[in-house]
């Protein structure tokens, strides 16, 4: 079973039963568990209507409680277990942001298979976000082959990631296929609750851009090259580990960018007598903008950062404009410029003696910093003669999309963080 181990999941996912209602529940603790509130509402028109959970082919009383607060109503409850059992393992619940196509599953008890005491896996990915959705907020498309007339049972379903984590809840059949109301949806009725949730949910994404598809490709790279990289024994090398994250932290990178725009405007209006002393001294032979600056990676930015350091402020009166060019000043570092330094660089070669730690460098670099950037490891032994290196890595890297997609994918994504 994918995302899941089967044997696992049956002691973690479980039926329910509540007067002629029955659904699927999940243990989110030794004692507690989630299920979908439609399914045991008969427990809330009249506490004499017992809850029961099947576990091992043995009823368990449960009590249920409503997850709803004053004028937000979800169709979920919690149930707690009365009888005297506890489970050794349960789920954890991920709050993730939607992504379109995501893969996940779906682990359920569907009313038309063994009468609802069979344990079914579905293949699902994400389709649609609802806008306003109350009683869900994501619609599912199936993938997998099993037939199904209906979704009876299946309500209260965990809907869960490649990690194995609970990313929301099935509520609803919608238009012949599933819909679910997500950890993100109801993170309020859950705090109020105690219940805890992650929130690491970027390495779960294994869409063509996900962050979660590189690391697994790396760690499947890792695995082919054996005693080549072994974690306990690596050393660090802070100064290549510092280049390496010079060329892959873009949100570092646009940091360092910003805060040399600033300083290059701040200096780019200081009056004519300081500008003039700055292109003397430096041997610069064009009027000082902010254009001239920022050219060649910002070469001539970072000489006017080292002069105006030791530049005499005591005979200017405008200290106001002082104070804004020393906070600038102050907010940018030498790092900062090394990164402006690589930030267009598209090529790196890593050169050393052989066992001198290049591939384990890049391995462990590569493992531990997906969350920077989505790096792939590719290694000799990938590449063969009847397939250009290039169209191999474009393959493996952006699937289906063409690389001109790709990029643009990219760019919007990029976009909206």
């Amino acid at each position: 079973m994918s995302y899941l181990n089967a044997k696992i999941a049956e002691r973690l996912v479980v039926p329910v039963q509540c007067e002629a209602s029955c659904g699927t529940a999940f243990f989110i603790g030794p004692t507690q568990l989630l299920t979908a509130r439609h399914v045991v509402k008969a427990h809330f028109q009249s506490s004499k209507m017992p809850v029961h959970i099947i576990v091992s082919g043995k009823k368990v009383l449960c009590r249920a409680e409503e997850l709803s607060i004053p004028n937000e109503a979800i169709d979920i409850a919690l149930l707690t277990i009365v009888d005297d059992y506890e489970a050794i393992e349960y789920l954890t619940l991920l709050c993730d942001d939607f992504v379109p196509n995501l893969s996940l599953c779906v682990c359920g008890y569907p009313e038309e298979v063994a009468m609802g005491m069979n344990l079914v896996n579905l293949k699902v990915k994400n389709r649609l976000k609802i806008d306003g959705g109350v009683w869900n907020d994501r619609a599912l498309v199936r993938e997998d082959t099993l037939h199904l007339h209906h979704y009876d049972g299946l309500s209260g379903s965990p809907v869960i990631s490649k990690s194995g984590r609970v990313v929301g809840i099935v509520v609803i059949q919608i238009n012949e296929t599933l819909s679910y109301l997500s950890i993100e949806k109801i993170q309020q009725h859950l705090k109020l609750k105690g219940i805890h949730y992650d929130i690491d949910w970027a390495k779960d994404d294994i869409t063509t851009l996900g962050s979660g598809r590189s690391h697994q490709q790396c760690e499947d790279a890792v695995a082919t090259i054996h005693d080549r990289y072994m974690p306990d024994l690596h050393q660090h090398n802070d100064e290549l580990e510092l280049k390496l994250d010079f060329v892959i932290n873009k949100k570092v990178s646009d940091k360092s960018i910003q805060k040399a725009k600033a300083f290059a405007d701040c200096v780019s209006k200081l009056p004519k007598m300081i500008k003039d002393n700055i292109r003397e001294k430096l041997k610069i032979g064009k009027e000082i903008d902010v254009e001239l600056l920022l050219e060649n990676n910002c070469d001539l930015l970072h000489r006017c950062y080292d002069y105006i350091e030791t530049f005499p402020f005591q005979h200017f009166t405008d200290w106001d404009r002082v104070m804004v060019l020393n906070q600038l000043a102050y907010q940018l570092k030498d790092e900062d410029f090394e990164r402006l330094k690589v930030k267009n660089i598209k090529n790196l070669c890593l050169i050393g003696k052989a066992g001198s730690g290049k591939t384990h460098s890049l391995c462990d670099f590569s493992l531990k910093n997906q969350d920077k950037a989505n790096i792939y490891l590719f290694f000799g032994t990938n590449f063969n003669e009847h397939e250009s290196a290039i169209s191999h890595i474009k393959n493996i890297v952006c699937q289906d999309l063409s690389i001109e997609d790709y990029n643009n994918e990219i760019k919007k994504k990029n976009d909206m963080q």
